[in-house]
């Protein structure tokens, strides 16, 4: 515990020092000297000159700097501002603001006013954003967020197909889960044979998951052969309790 009642006056020649760096570049015309300086008086407690410094970035046209003002303003309690501050990222295009605002507006209860309006900034692209679907799906829109994620998948988001196969898992939704590893397969994405090894040992479909294993060793195919069995390994582990190597198994 640090009973200090404040910095010491060393501590105070090195924040005196930093400020007067990130200064002077901005007045050599370096915009990230306002991110700096939105960060150093976060860290200080110095709020309002970090709101200042924030506000800095954003009139020097500095990207994301619209996302960190609406962020501090919201640890402040600043509701209105964050929200005001958030909505002018997300028209700006920094779809990075999007979780911060649906999570902001969801602890106020606004969660339904969060995403009519994320439906309306992103537009067509709403349907396939899978950020937006992460929204849906960490407030319990699980039906709404699998279609997003879906919308991703066929937009050419092969990546998020994940999410997809671990919502219907969480569904109990077995054979769509499959269907969806099969898709992958089809599509050649090496690493889907270990997702089935894994769905198919969950869903107690041993002899399929046989069946697939001879398939494989029979055409030679090692990489996919041992991408299954270890999803099935890993089945295996999880229903035993058993911790995976490299994995720190929580009490």
């Amino acid at each position: 515990m640090n009973d200090r009642a404040g910095p010491t006056d060393e501590e105070h020649g090195y924040v005196a020092e930093a400020e007067a760096i990130y200064r002077a570049g901005i007045a050599a015309g370096e915009a990230s000297g306002w991110i700096d300086l939105a960060r150093l008086y976060e860290g200080l407690g110095r709020h309002d000159e970090a709101v200042a410094a924030w506000q800095g970035a954003i009139d020097a046209g500095w990207w994301g700097a619209r996302a960190g003002l609406a962020t501090l303003l919201g640890k402040l309690g600043r509701v209105d501002e964050a929200v005001a501050a958030h909505r002018a990222a997300i028209a700006g295009g920094d779809l990075s603001a999007i979780n911060a605002f649906a999570h902001l507006l969801a602890g106020q209860d606004r969660l339904d006013e969060a995403v009519a309006e994320l439906r309306a900034a992103l537009g067509q692209e709403a349907g396939s954003h899978w950020p937006f679907g992460e929204v849906l799906e960490q407030h319990g829109r699980t039906d709404e967020a699998l279609d997003v994620y879906r919308g991703a998948v066929a937009a050419g988001e092969t990546n998020v197909r994940s999410r997809v196969v671990r919502l219907l898992l969480d569904r109990g939704q077995l054979d769509e889960a499959i269907r969806e590893v099969r898709a992958a397969i089809a599509d050649g994405e090496l690493p889907a044979y270990r997702a089935l090894g894994y769905v198919l040992a969950v869903a107690n479909r041993q002899d399929e998951a046989h069946a697939e294993a001879d398939r494989l060793a029979a055409a030679g195919d090692v990489l996919a052969f041992a991408k299954l069995l270890g999803g099935i390994a890993q089945a295996e582990d999880a229903r035993a309790g058993r911790p995976r190597p490299g994995r720190r198994r929580d009490h």
